[in-house]
């Protein structure tokens, strides 16, 4: 269904990454749907922009003030500039990706009778807890309804700051499965590749990937590991591969934007983020055919349930090691989990399911 009568504002603080990939996908679907989309971008650092044919953008920088009990400060700063924003925008629903800041959404919009679908995606643990939990809650109750991008971010996050909502949603991301797809039936190699991705972070515990690698050398040493991204943690992890004797074997590839190619390069995707909202880059490797060994907790091991397109194993290098060696050995298997794997983000994943779980959010908050 299409509202072509019908405004809409999405807002948020996140303006890199996974995201504002989440975040830019949403106002893409809704410029497919909605009269007028509206985007409100309130950062803390530089100013960020879509640059998206009719959407109409309102971006505004606030002071990097980090600690937790600068607060208040950012909240009474940021209703007063949603409430400005409602009043120019006049909206007939609003979409958050903020959670912290999505109380200011809530409670600015609760004074217009503007429904609010607040969207999670991920469990950030909070130094000053008390602190953060008092305005999620308050953030959650305000909210028309909590869209979460997926079941076990849903209950990790709600179990965390000891709350709930009767109207929750699981929204996946959505996968383009034209663009991430598998390669083409090939001989046996004489090369194996093993992949692995994302920010060059502390929490993202790439050193678990190098180290598993070290081991699978010894077991498969016609293999090498790529790392794909950019972070303050590279030198420190080219630090590690020179101290195991792997540096020769590691490559360090940057941020790509060929990722789908170098998906169908590779042989196997190693995951070991200690925890995601979703899982997109294992969504994408699934898309592409290719099994996962992954030791992140949350969303992946939705996305991986009951074995189907990979390994979900503890957080060590042994047990990674010991998965990817298993599928390396084997062609059959590796090409059955990722037949598997595909079927199921076909299935669960896809741009057209995405598609069909916001327009059936829509019909309820819009018509009902």
């Amino acid at each position: 269904m299409i509202y072509r009568d019908k405004k809409i504002l999405l807002t948020t603080t996140m303006t890199h990454a996974g995201g504002y990939d989440s975040f830019k996908f949403q106002v893409e679907n809704c410029l497919n749907l909605f009269g007028s989309v509206n985007v409100l971008f309130t950062t803390l650092g530089c100013k960020t922009y879509l640059n998206l044919p009719g959407v109409t953008e309102f971006n505004y920088r606030l002071l990097n003030l980090s600690k937790s009990f600068f607060l208040p400060l950012h909240t009474r700063k940021m209703r007063n500039i949603i409430s400005n924003t409602i009043n120019q925008t006049n909206p007939d629903i609003i979409i958050t990706y903020s959670t912290i800041m999505n109380y200011c959404v809530t409670d600015a919009a609760r004074e217009f009778g503007i429904p609010v679908l607040s969207f999670i995606i991920g469990n950030n643990h909070y130094r000053a807890k008390t602190v953060a939990t008092h305005y999620i809650q308050k953030g959650v109750k305000n909210s028309w309804g909590i869209a979460f991008v997926s079941e076990p971010l849903m209950n990790d996050f709600l179990k965390y700051h000891n709350t709930s909502h009767k109207r929750t949603f699981i929204v996946h991301e959505a996968i383009d499965i034209n663009y991430f797809y598998p390669r083409t039936e090939s001989k046996d190699k004489k090369e194996f590749t093993v992949l692995t991705a994302g920010r060059l972070e502390k929490g993202k515990r790439f050193d678990i990937a190098i180290e598993a690698f070290s081991r699978i050398l010894s077991q498969v040493p016609n293999s090498k590991l790529l790392i794909a991204g950019k972070g303050t943690m590279e030198q420190y992890l080219k630090d590690i591969s020179s101290k195991l004797g792997i540096i020769d074997k590691v490559e360090f590839i940057g941020w790509r934007d060929d990722l789908p190619m170098i998906f169908r390069q590779v042989d196997v995707f190693i995951q070991t983020c200690r925890y995601e909202g979703f899982g997109r880059l294992v969504a994408q490797s699934l898309a592409s055919g290719i099994p996962v060994v992954n030791s992140s907790r949350g969303g992946p091991e939705e996305i991986l349930a009951n074995g189907i397109g990979g390994y979900i194993v503890e957080s060590n290098p042994e047990q990674i090691a010991e998965k990817v060696i298993v599928l390396l050995k084997n062609r059959e298997l590796r090409k059955k989990m990722g037949i598997n794997g595909r079927k199921r983000v076909v299935e669960n994943y896809s741009i057209p399911v995405y598609r069909k779980k916001m327009e059936d959010i829509f019909k309820i908050v819009l018509i009902s």
